[in-house]
């Protein structure tokens, strides 16, 4: 009895045992579905996340993100695409050209402070350049972050757009179309002053900014440093019948303005190829015949482009229209008139018919000279260009033939070689005791009067008189003089 009550209770404990330990077992499996349930709702909430989602997707599709350096270079490859490279100009130590007519290197504009130009006295001062108009925003990525953002989304880019062909550099002779962007913030027209605002191109090779270093490099230091006031000045480019070695004149005239264009500035040209030029004088010379001077202008009009320029249009050619026949006055007028229809058909170019000097012709006689040239459908016109007047006195004479015009135009002064006013007598060819005059600048006080501009180069010569060589050569001697008597 006893052993069957112990075998009893000791089935009953195994029982009881065996239950528990299913028991245990069950609530181990029951913990252990809780946790995968637990593992498997958590990973795929996070697979859910919108951000991961993207990521992968992309990553499933073959599709990587872009760097952000590569973004960066293929956002600013839209937005700088139309930018030109600036190089020198006046206003520096020279610059950015923008065309400006945007810029790598941002100058500013000059003008000269308010001096008395007749005594040669005008210094330059910095004006600060108003900014550059922004460039249109180019619609960002959804990877790229807006400018100023410090972070970066996750999400893929959509497939690039193509970007606008940027313009190709001009083979001369063929000009150069400047960008959209546009050269510069004002643009030049017929209609407003060229010259407001405006960098004015300075040749760095020039004659005189070669005779600068090569002085200087032989110990000529103080005798260069007179050449300095020379080299450092913006001056016209004349264009006639020779060639500068670009493929005639479409090409020579493509390459100056592309200069120009390059340094942001604006280039100034001189039109120097009327028939029977200087009258048999000392610059004699230009087109054979009407039709020849036709393709002149014809090709400088090409040599622009649809980019911003000055033009001074055949200095001395009416003044000097009496030494002409009837029938060559006439077609005077008529090539003028050419000349001044079809360069101005760009309304980025400024031209200015070139009106003598107080000296030669009353304002009457060149009022009805320009009229009949077509003046009114031009800038205006330029006195004293390779003379030696006075400032005051040619003011007073442009003035005068804008009265006599009776239409509202506007006029330029050649002040390269006017500080000490014209020579006793009147003499023209490479006088001595000349100097050097006011500094070109759009800043006249005057609203007729657009600019002073260095339309001559001092130091070239003005024909074979008084030491000097051919007309237009180099005269190293007489710029000196120029430059010591200058009263600046």
């Amino acid at each position: 009895m006893g052993t069957r009550t112990s075998r009893l209770r000791l089935s009953g404990a195994r029982r009881l045992y065996g239950v528990a330990q299913f028991g245990f077992c069950a609530l181990l499996s029951v913990i252990a579905l809780v946790l995968f349930a637990t593992a498997t709702l958590a990973q795929a909430a996070i697979s859910h996340s919108p951000k991961r989602h993207r990521v992968h997707s992309a990553r499933r599709e073959g599709r990587t993100r872009p760097s952000r350096h590569k973004r960066d270079l293929h956002r600013h490859a839209h937005r700088g695409a139309h930018k030109p490279h600036r190089p020198d100009t006046h206003s520096q130590a020279p610059v950015t050209p923008e065309d400006g007519l945007g810029a790598a290197l941002s100058p500013t504009p000059f003008s000269s402070a308010s001096t008395d130009p007749s005594d040669g006295s005008g210094v330059l001062a910095q004006t600060p350049s108003p900014p550059p108009p922004a460039p249109e925003e180019e619609a960002l990525a959804p990877s790229e972050n807006p400018p100023g953002s410090s972070g970066e989304k996750e999400t893929s880019p959509p497939p690039e757009q193509p970007s606008p062909p940027a313009p190709e550099e001009p083979s001369p002779p063929a000009p150069e179309e400047p960008s959209s962007s546009g050269q510069s913030s004002s643009s030049t027209t017929a209609s407003t002053d060229p010259f407001a605002a405006q960098h004015f191109y300075v040749e760095p090779n020039s004659h005189a900014a070669v005779t600068e270093r090569e002085w200087s490099s032989a110990g000529r230091s103080a005798e260069a440093a007179q050449i300095a006031k020379i080299a450092s000045e913006p001056q016209a480019q004349w264009f006639g019948d020779w060639s500068d070695g670009h493929g005639g004149t479409q090409g020579d005239v493509n390459w100056w303005v592309s200069q120009a264009y390059g340094a942001k500035s604006l280039p100034v040209i001189v039109a120097y190829d009327i028939p029977w030029r200087d009258c048999s004088q000392y610059s004699s010379g230009g087109a054979s015949n009407a039709e020849a001077y036709e393709q002149f202008i014809d090709a400088m009009a090409a040599g622009i482009g649809s980019r911003s320029a000055v033009v001074i249009l055949e200095p001395d050619a009416l003044a000097e229209l009496g030494c002409l026949s009837s029938e060559q006055q006439s077609t005077y007028y008529t090539l003028f008139n050419y000349a001044v229809t079809k360069l101005s058909s760009n309304p980025k170019v400024a031209v200015y018919l070139d009106g003598g000097n107080a000296g030669w012709q009353s304002p009457a006689t060149m009022a009805s000279r320009l009229k009949a040239a077509g003046v009114a459908h031009a800038r205006g016109f330029s006195l004293n260009v390779s003379n030696f007047d006075s400032t005051a006195s040619e003011t007073k004479y442009g003035e005068a033939i804008v009265k006599a015009l009776g239409i509202t135009t506007h006029f330029i002064i050649d002040t390269s070689r006017n500080g000490r006013g014209s020579a006793p007598g009147g003499e023209w060819c490479n006088p001595p005791g000349r100097g050097l005059g006011a500094a070109p600048s759009a800043n006249t006080g005057n609203p007729m009067l657009d600019a002073y501009f260095w339309i001559k180069r001092p130091g070239e010569s003005d024909g074979s008189c008084n030491g000097g060589p051919a007309a237009g050569q180099w005269f190293p001697s007489y710029a000196l003089a120029l430059a010591q008597n200058a009263s600046w």
